[in-house]
């Protein structure tokens, strides 16, 4: 979270690893002809952190 408690519109994801979270604006323009874009209808995504030892 930044100062302003600021709340992405949008995260991209490249080879299972979060590349980008941005305004869907700026996101979009990392789009390419394979993406795969899913729509959460307004839910909340929350990221997992799995530690494998």
């Amino acid at each position: 979270m930044d100062k302003d408690a600021t709340i992405a519109e949008a995260v991209a994801v490249k080879e299972g690893k979060i590349i980008a979270v941005s305004s869907n604006k700026e996101i979009r323009k990392l789009k390419g002809r394979h993406t795969k874009v899913v729509d959460l209808k307004n839910k909340v995504l929350l990221p997992g952190f799995f530690v494998v030892a």
